[in-house]
């Protein structure tokens, strides 16, 4: 963990240079094309962008260019609060990094005394993002849990293509357990947003008895006039953070999961050969690969508890 007092845009633009896979940022401003410039130099890995819905971030040169170049940036307002002001000003950077602070992401901030902390810890990012998810869902409320049509078939069309480069690649050598194996950041980036979205949710729609477990347990029922403020809100802060030390298993899961489908579409591909070509020799190699992927599959099977017989 590193903090800074000077030279923020340097060391903002420095973490920025440093994403290979997903950027997600909340700032209540965002007018510094100096930082603007940097995102749209990484445009084509992941990247969102929440600001506060204002008349600055709406006219910002900055934010109108990075929106040319297709990056996805969402204007907040909370339709129910009539002061509500998305004031975060917090950076996650490939899932591991988190730059928070003071510092507004504007040039009328490096006149300020402003700061920001850089920490290096997954779950602390972990946890960034979920609140970057549930402020989006403010904008783009739904009921949590689904996956649309579109989500699932996104997701599995990025494995499918990532498959079949795999077999490609090893068409000579297929060592076991290579599709078990195989991961791609981008797939689980779409994998984490729905996950994001499904723990939201859950915590959001948890009573007191998952909240407030252990206080229940020490003073009853009347927990909540017994027990002080400061352990009801030690009891809030470890509910929100419960389990995440379980995210990765839980990533991993979903990436087998959608797997799965993707492996019954190239297994359906090469089905529809075989029943098409008259090849004795294309025949024998495309049955060592239909082999190879059933194989593969029932491993994945075995892992998420699924049985394919």
């Amino acid at each position: 963990m590193n903090s800074y007092f000077s030279d923020i845009d340097y060391q903002i633009i420095k973490q920025i240079k440093l994403a290979q896979s997903r950027i997600l940022v909340a700032v209540a401003w965002f007018t510094n094309t100096d930082i603007g410039k940097e995102i749209i130099n990484k445009k084509g890995i992941d990247i969102e962008i929440l600001v506060d819905d204002n008349k600055i971030n709406r006219e910002s040169e900055n934010l109108i260019a990075i929106i040319r170049e297709g990056i996805e940036v969402t204007f907040v307002k909370d339709l129910n609060e009539k002061y509500y002001q998305m004031h975060n000003k917090f950076c996650t950077i490939d899932n591991a990094i988190v730059v928070t602070g003071s510092y507004n992401w504007t040039y009328s901030s490096k006149s300020n005394d402003e700061n920001i902390t850089i920490i290096n810890d997954q779950i602390n990012a972990a946890l960034y993002a979920h609140e970057f998810r549930r402020i989006k869902n403010l904008k783009f409320p739904d009921d949590g849990f689904s996956i649309s049509q579109e989500e699932r078939k996104e997701i599995v069309d990025l494995i499918y293509n990532g498959l079949k480069e795999l077999l490609r690649a090893n068409i000579d050598n297929f060592e076991k357990k290579l599709i078990c194996e195989w991961s791609n950041e981008k797939v689980k980036n779409k994998i984490r947003i729905v996950n994001e979205r499904s723990r939201n949710i859950l915590q959001s729609m948890s009573g007191h008895l998952a909240v407030y477990n252990e206080l229940i347990s020490k003073y009853g029922l009347q927990f909540y006039t017994l027990a002080s403020e400061n352990e009801k809100i030690e009891a809030r802060d470890k509910f929100l953070k419960k389990d995440l030390g379980k995210l990765d298993d839980d990533l991993r899961l979903g990436l087998q999961y959608f797997k799965v489908f993707a492996i019954k579409r190239l297994l359906q591909d090469y089905a529809k050969f075989l029943k098409d070509n008259n090849d004795w020799d294309k025949t024998q190699r495309v049955l060592k690969v239909v082999k190879f992927i059933s194989d593969e599959k029932n491993e994945i099977g075995k892992e998420i508890n699924i049985s394919f017989l």
